[in-house]
């Protein structure tokens, strides 16, 4: 029997909790990705002139629904978008102007990440008139033919909180020869100081470290 929507914020976060005490799945992740299916239903309203989706998943999101991760593998939902950049908001505002379902979805002021085309804005999703969430969505172009190919990977089920959302989730493609050779997109050398530098992270030259994961990508294959 199909679970009917809760009528209410409160109710809803005491069906993620029932569901954390059940499956010792975290509360904050379940409530995360209640948020993260939500905004990538609204998004994929968007298409082009074949049916294709405009914005794909990508990173730490993308990987945890490919991987099955149980641990917080990010606090962000990262999107390629595969139109002209400057069309951005207008196809962005489209996806967001009607609610979903019980949800009223908002977002604030796009800002640019650092000196690229990315840009930065954060989703605020609202249940039933009460606050529920706020995402921060990254929106980056699609980086080359690679960026361009659409990848559905099986969502996560929201049936159980008495929602409804996609069954697959459009992903970059992430179909490559093995081994493969890493290849600096120029974009990078921007970005990834920037990012490295934000998470702590070493190294913070890009060469530097896209060398590390040839290496390890050449240890794999080794032992294969």
């Amino acid at each position: 029997m199909t679970r009917k929507p809760p009528h209410s914020v409160r109710v809803l976060h005491k069906w993620i909790s029932d569901h954390s005490d059940a499956t010792g799945e975290p509360v904050v992740r379940a409530q995360r990705w209640v948020s993260f299916m939500v905004i990538a239903t609204v998004l994929d309203r968007v298409r082009n002139e074949r049916d294709e989706p405009l914005f794909l998943l990508k990173g730490g999101a993308a990987m945890e629904l490919r991987l099955g991760l149980q641990a917080r593998a990010t606090k962000d939902f990262d999107v390629s978008f595969r139109e002209r950049m400057d069309e951005l908001l207008v196809h962005l505002d489209t996806a967001l102007r009607q609610p979903y379902g019980d949800f009223a979805v908002t977002r604030s002021e796009v800002t640019p990440i650092g000196p690229t085309a990315s840009q930065r804005l954060d989703v605020k999703l609202a249940y039933r008139g009460r606050s529920w969430q706020t995402v921060r969505l990254e929106i980056a172009p699609a980086e080359g033919a690679a960026g361009q190919d659409v990848d559905p990977v099986a969502g996560v089920p929201l049936d159980r909180f008495g929602l409804e959302a996609l069954e697959r989730v459009p992903c970059v493609s992430v179909g490559i020869a093995w081994p493969p050779t890493v290849v600096m997109m120029e974009p990078w050398r921007l970005t990834y100081p920037l990012e490295a530098t934000e998470l702590d992270f070493d190294p913070l030259d890009v060469e530097v470290a896209a060398e590390r994961v040839q290496r390890v990508i050449e240890e794999i294959d080794a032992a294969r």
